[in-house]
This record gives C-alpha cells, structure tokens and sequence, in this order.
C-alpha cells in the first residue's frame, strides 16, 4: 500500500523495519529512529509502510493525512 500511495503521491516510501533493525538484528533507540525518520520525510513527506511502536507520536505529530490499513 505505502508502495503505491508514495507513487501515486510522488513521495519517499519509507520502509519503518528497515530504519529499526540494524546489524545483527539490534534495535534502533526511540530517539535513533525518530532522527532516521526525520532524515527521510525532511524533504517531501512520505508514505511509511509498517508501524513502529517506538516512534510514539512521532509519526502522528508529522503526518497529513494518515491511511491505517489492517488487513
């Protein structure tokens, strides 16, 4: 879904797992993700795929608008 929101929107997607796991499977921090995140939405947005519940509001606060899919 994130894959083609962000094309049809002309956004980032931007994968959530892939900013939270590190090497050998290590958890990034609350405050490391949030700044990946950060990183990657400073430019245009994005659409986030996945949910990380490390990120608190986080994404809440920087999202406009906010498509929750639970298949």
């Amino acid at each position: 879904m994130a894959k083609r929101l962000s094309g049809i929107l002309g956004v980032s997607r931007i994968e959530l797992d892939a900013r939270f796991w590190g090497l050998n499977w290590t958890e990034a921090s609350s405050e490391e993700l949030s700044e990946k995140v950060r990183q990657a939405t400073s430019a245009h947005g994005g659409a986030a795929a996945n949910y990380q519940g490390k990120l608190g509001t986080f994404m809440w606060a920087q999202a406009d608008p906010v498509v929750w899919v639970n298949p």
